[in-house]
Formats: C-alpha cells, structure tokens, sequence
C-alpha cells in the first residue's frame, strides 16, 4: 500500500508538470504508458520476467520521444525497487540524447522527480522491510512460544505420571505392610484366642473369647478387602504394558498405541493385562511374523483392546484352547465383544469392553 501512495504522488507531480508546461498528445501518451508499467509492476509483482519486458520497453519509448523521458521517474521506481540498478545506464542515456530539446524547467523537474523517487523509494523500501523484519521476529517468538508450551505441557504430563507412579508404589508399600505386619498380627492373635478357648474350661469366659474371636476376625476381613483393595488400585496399566511390549520385542518389531485415562476400573484393567498377555503369547508360539501390532484405545463409551501379528498363526480359534478360552471367560465377564481372526494376512484379536455406568 505504501508502494502505490508513493506512485499516486509521483504520478500527480508529473501531471502537474505537463499541465503546466506541455499538454500535448504526446505527454498524455507518456504519462499514461508511464502508469500502465508502474500499476503492470505492481500487480505482476512475482512475474519478474514480464515487469521487466515492460521496463525495458519503457526505456525503448523513451528513445523515441522526449515526453518519455519526463515520466520516466515513475518507472524508475520500480526499477531501483527491483534491485535492476544497470536499467538506469540506458534511461539516463535517453535523457543525453535528448539533452539539446529540454530546457531548463525540464532538466530541474528531472533532477527534482528522481531525488524525490529515489528518497520515496529507499524510504518505504526500508518500512516494509522492518515490517517483515517485525512479521518474522513475532512469528519466531510465536513459534519458540508454541515449543515451550508443547515442552511444558509434557513436563507437566510426565509429572503426574510421575506423582501417579509414586502413589501407586506408595499404595503397594502400604498393601504390603499390612499384610506382613498388620494381617500376620492378627492371624497370631487369632490363633492365640483359638487356642484359649480350648484350653479354657471356665464357662462364663466362654462367650467373652466367642465375640473376641469373631471381632479378630471381622477385622481380618476387613484388613484382607483393604489390601486386595489398595493392590487392584496399585496396577499400572500402561507400565504393565510396555514390559509385555519389551518382553517380546527382541523377536518382534513393536508398534503400539496407548491411549487411555488412569481411572480405568481395576476389573478391566486385570481382564486387559490378561488378555494381552495371552494374545502376545499366543503370538510367540505360533506366529510366523515378524511384527505385532498392540493398541489399548479409550472411547467414549467403551474401551478397545487390538493385537494383531502379520504372521499365519497355526492355533486353534474354534475357543477349545484354554489360552483362548480364558480370553472369552474374561470378555464375557465384563459383557464385552471378542473376535479373533486368522488369514494368509495374519491373526488378530479384538476386545471391546464397555464401560461401567
């Protein structure tokens, strides 16, 4: 935009010089041959090749006739922003040749345009380039700000896990403590109540051991439900996962997929964790392929679970075998989907589970 005010100035002072001095036919041709290759260099901006046939034809013109040459500053301001500097060589010849028909006034008016479009020229030449220059730096700062979002954002995700692990080996620390200490205090002293009230022949002491013994033992429960509790909770899905992947990965190429919430119910959990440990199994021994392909994908309403080798696996999938057997008992389980597939392309096993409302 800057370009065609500089444009509009230049052409209304060359207008107003002819005006004044020489409305003649030719000046009128001259200055309109002057506007057509300026606006031309100015829409045909990136064909550079047919800016500067129009240029050099200018400058042919200017040759002809003298008029010519009076509008030449509005070319030349495309020329010097095009970086053609040696166009000028042939432009400032014109003008010599011509030197004898100008007068004063035309030769000030001259030296007046060119400075005048030289200045405009460099002057919104070096605006646009601190634009871009502006454009550029915003648009790498915006950039670098992107990657130091995306770099925070995994920080902060492998963070969690982090505080996700450490609670889920902080819950099997406290699952095995009382097992080992809490759960094996109470079967001793459960014990011990067993054995007083064999040797107690005190019948009034009787039921006072009863109700002991049956309080030891509802807290044992208890204890028992509390630890299974805290060790169903303390599985890691998606470390279960990776070491079944790393487990198999000297003999298979491994592409996975996991793609879950942390919250996924326990039952589920164990029901994946042994599904996919069949199903990877199942590929050791009888897969002829080289690669497995694991998934574990979480939708909205329910979960996926995808094993897939490229190998013609030769096991049974009528469900007589107890490996793929198990599977069905534990799918069914959980009122879900499976299907295993065979063919010439490789064997397949997909789960769908829904989940818990």
């Amino acid at each position: 935009m800057a370009k065609l005010w500089d444009k509009i100035i230049l052409l209304m002072i060359i207008f107003m010089f002819f005006i004044l001095e020489n409305d003649t036919v030719m000046t009128v041709a001259a200055m309109l041959c002057a506007l057509v290759v300026s606006l031309a260099a100015q829409y045909f901006e990136k064909n550079k090749k047919a800016v500067f046939v129009l240029q050099v034809g200018y400058i042919v013109l200017c040759f002809v006739d003298p008029y010519f040459c009076l509008a030449a500053p509005l070319v030349l301001y495309d020329i010097l922003y095009g970086n053609k500097i040696w166009l000028v060589i042939p432009m400032v010849l014109s003008v010599l040749v011509y030197l004898d028909f100008f007068d004063y006034r035309d030769v000030l008016f001259l030296i007046m345009t060119v400075c005048i479009t030289i200045l405009m020229q460099r002057r919104t030449a070096r605006d646009i380039y601190a634009k871009n220059k502006l454009v550029e730096i915003r648009d790498r700062y915006e950039e670098i700000n992107l990657l130091l979002r995306e770099k925070n954002d995994s920080l902060s995700e492998s963070w969690d896990y982090e505080i996700y692990l450490a609670t889920l080996k902080e819950r099997n620390r406290i699952a095995r403590e009382m097992h080992d200490n809490v759960g094996h205090m109470l079967t001793r002293t459960i014990l011990q109540v067993g054995a007083l009230k064999v040797i107690n022949k005190d019948e009034n002491q009787k039921e006072a051991l009863e109700n002991i013994g049956e309080t030891l033992n509802s807290a044992m429960t208890s204890i028992r439900q509390s630890v299974h509790d805290l060790h169903d909770e303390s599985v890691d899905l998606k470390l279960s996962l990776n070491e079944m992947i790393k487990s198999v990965s000297e003999r298979f190429k491994i592409k996975s997929e996991l793609d879950f919430s942390e919250d996924m119910p326990s039952n589920i959990k164990f029901a994946i964790i042994g599904i996919a440990k069949e199903a990877l199994n199942n590929a050791v021994k009888y897969s002829k392929g080289d690669s497995i392909m694991l998934c574990v994908i979480e939708q909205p309403a329910f979960y996926q679970l995808i094993v897939e080798d490229n190998g013609i696996n030769k096991s049974k999938i009528s469900g007589n075998g107890i490996g793929i057997a198990n599977m069905r008992d534990r799918v069914d389980g959980l009122g879900g989907i499976l299907r295993i597939t065979s063919s010439e392309k490789g064997f397949k096993v997909f789960v769908s589970i829904p989940k818990e409302r």
